[in-house]
């Protein structure tokens, strides 16, 4: 989950520095198994030094081992899908105690939940604050829509003071 959106944030500062513009379709296009395997390569080092103790981390692994080809494209659409609803909401100016933005937030929550991680409310709170504390997050948001990184986090946190 951490790989792909690090894959996806840095085709955004490509496209954002000037590279191969992106167009709005390719925006919520799904990774495909190569591109999710050579990010994943890529960012080995850091994940395992950041997450690499963790029981989330033994999870998320454990779970990545029984996924074939399809089922991590299948997954990376969904992921991709999940953001969109967000993007709307956001582009509408609906403020993040809404309780469409909160839907949209309890599902990413569920979609973490479930295929990732035991994700609880404190874990999903740190995600929160590293979409807005990592530039390579914060672009992978903001590439939608400039401050929708800070948008979900507020909405994760609300979410999660809400739920706790």
């Amino acid at each position: 989950y951490f790989d792909m959106l690090a894959d996806t944030a840095e085709t955004t500062l490509t496209s954002l520095k000037g590279g191969i513009p992106m167009k709005e379709k390719e925006l919520f296009n799904g990774l495909s198994f190569d591109e999710l395997k050579a990010h994943e390569a890529k960012h080995e080092t850091e994940v395992q030094d950041r997450w690499g103790d963790s029981e989330a981390y033994h999870t998320s692994f454990e779970r990545a081992n029984q996924r074939s080809k399809d089922d991590w494209e299948t997954l990376s659409q969904e992921q991709m899908n999940l953001v969109k609803p967000l993007v709307d909401l956001f582009r509408a100016d609906v403020p993040i105690e809404d309780e469409r933005v909160q839907a949209v937030v309890k599902t990413n929550h569920q979609f973490i939940h479930t295929n990732f991680y035991d994700c609880s409310l404190d874990m999903f709170s740190g995600l929160g604050h590293m979409y807005v504390m990592d530039e390579r997050f914060t672009m992978f948001y903001d590439k939608y829509a400039t401050g929708l990184a800070v948008y979900y986090n507020d909405a994760i946190q609300h979410y999660c003071i809400k739920n706790s």
